[in-house]
C-alpha cells in the first residue's frame, strides 16, 4: 500500500520526516535539504532530474507578443544569479526547451545570457525604448521557487523600465485563470518533466498550439505554424537520426521566438 499525503507547508514536511512520519519527501526548499542531509536515517538523493524550469510569456497579445519583446526580457534576466544564489547552486541554465540530459537534446542550441544593454537595444527597436508596460506574474502556492522567480524577474525588468505585478493564487484558480484565453494574458513559473521519451512530450504540450487552453499547458498561447509542422513531421519520422534533426530544428526555433525563458 502506498499513501500520499499532501503537506502545504514546508516546514511541517520537514518535521514529519525528520520524526519518521513520512518514508519520502520530495519539494522541500535547498536550505532544508542541505541542513536534513547527513541526518541519521535520512538519505538525500542527488542526481540530475529531467525536471525543466520555465518563465512562460504571454504571446497573444500586449508587448510580447512582439518575439523581439520577448528576446529582450530573454536577455535582461539574470541566470547565473537565479542558479546560483537562489537555486544554491543545484540547477543549471536551460539550453533551449528540454533538459541537456534527455534524449534528442540538441547541443548546438543557442541559448541567451544576462545583457542589459542587448535587452535595451532590442525593446528600442521594437518601440519600447524606455519600457514602459506591465506584465503581470501570477503563480500558485506551493512551489516554493515561484515566487522568487517572480522577484528576480520583477527586479531585472525594472532595471529595463518594466514593471513586473506579483499575486499568489490557489493552484486551482491559477489553472482556471490560465487555461482560459480570455484571462490567461500573464507571465508564470511553470516546471515539466517527461511522461514520454521523446523531446516531443516537452515541446508540443508547451508550445503546440494544439495545446492551448484545456488541451494542453501551453498557456502563453504560443502559436507557430512552423514549429506545428517540425513536431508533427517528427511524429511520422521512422528514421532515429532524422527525426532528432527535425526535434533540433524545433528547440532552435522556440529559442530564437523565445516563448518562454
Amino acid at each position: 500500500q502506498i499513501i500520499i499525503s499532501y503537506v502545504k507547508e514546508p516546514a511541517t514536511e520537514r518535521l514529519v520526516l525528520e520524526q519518521g512520519e513520512i518514508d519520502v519527501a520530495l519539494f522541500l526548499p535547498d536550505d532544508a535539504v542541505e541542513e536534513v542531509d547527513g541526518t541519521a536515517g535520512i538519505v538525500v538523493t542527488d542526481v540530475p532530474s529531467f525536471n525543466l524550469y520555465y518563465l512562460v510569456l504571454p504571446t497573444r497579445e500586449g508587448p510580447t507578443a512582439d518575439k523581439k519583446v520577448r528576446q529582450a526580457l530573454s536577455y535582461g534576466f539574470d541566470y547565473d544569479t537565479w542558479v546560483n544564489d537562489i537555486m544554491r547552486g543545484k540547477a543549471q541554465q536551460a539550453q533551449g526547451p528540454i533538459p541537456s540530459n534527455f534524449v534528442g537534446f540538441n547541443p548546438d542550441t543557442p541559448k541567451y545570457s544576462f545583457d542589459p544593454d542587448k535587452a535595451r537595444a532590442l525593446l528600442a527597436e521594437a518601440g519600447y525604448p524606455d519600457g514602459g508596460f506591465t506584465i503581470p506574474y501570477t503563480y500558485e502556492t506551493g512551489y516554493f521557487w515561484k515566487r522568487p522567480l517572480g522577484e528576480l524577474f520583477q527586479s531585472n525588468m525594472a532595471d529595463l523600465g518594466i514593471t513586473v505585478d506579483i499575486q499568489e493564487l490557489s493552484p486551482t484558480a491559477w489553472a482556471d485563470l490560465l487555461s482560459n484565453p480570455e484571462t490567461a494574458n500573464h507571465a508564470f513559473g511553470l516546471v515539466w518533466w517527461p511522461t514520454l521519451n521523446t523531446p516531443y512530450d516537452y515541446m508540443f504540450s508547451l508550445f503546440a498550439t494544439e495545446a492551448q487552453g484545456t488541451a494542453g499547458y501551453n498557456w502563453g498561447y504560443f502559436s507557430n505554424a512552423d514549429l506545428d509542422g517540425l513536431l508533427a513531421a517528427g511524429t511520422i519520422e521512422p528514421d532515429e537520426a532524422k527525426r532528432m534533426e527535425i526535434y533540433g530544428k524545433a528547440q532552435d526555433l522556440l529559442v530564437d521566438e523565445a516563448p518562454a525563458l
